[in-house]
């Protein structure tokens, strides 16, 4: 039985059972459409953020492959006071051979520079439109 706005009671059809039926189907079939595209989304998303991760990589594997900067300058300035800035590459230890030594173990492609932008614009735009989905709802 269903109520009306004046209590009176009014008998509830098969038909109106279908239709309540087939609008809680609806209702459950746009939740599973929403949520498979927003699997998709997520999906690409965490590709998008696994190419930049590998862009950006071999750069930050340089940069942690270093001395801690204090380090580099104390070996720079001992260089200069013993005259052994014109790099002597025969000597160990300089600042010279460490930076080449941390260029060398961790070398970068030509164009990592731009292979790291181009990851950054996928990865804003991935961020742009997983802002304007979620806006959007069910």
């Amino acid at each position: 039985m269903k109520y009306q706005r004046d209590n009176s009671k009014v008998t509830v059809t098969q038909e109106m059972r279908d239709q309540e039926q087939k609008e809680k189907e609806e209702k459950a079939k746009k939740e599973q459409e929403f949520y498979k595209k927003r699997a998709k989304e997520v999906k690409a998303r965490m590709e998008v953020e696994r190419q930049y991760h590998e862009a950006v990589q071999p750069a930050y594997d340089r940069e942690n492959s270093y001395p801690p900067l204090s380090e580099q300058l104390d070996m720079l300035w001992h260089d200069m006071d013993t005259g052994i800035i014109k790099v002597d590459k025969r000597k160990a230890n300089t600042w010279y051979k460490t930076i080449k030594k941390a260029k060398e173990s961790t070398p970068l492609n030509k164009t990592w520079q731009e292979d790291i932008m181009k990851a950054q614009e996928k990865l804003e735009a991935s961020d742009l439109e997983a802002v304007n989905n979620s806006n959007k709802g069910v």
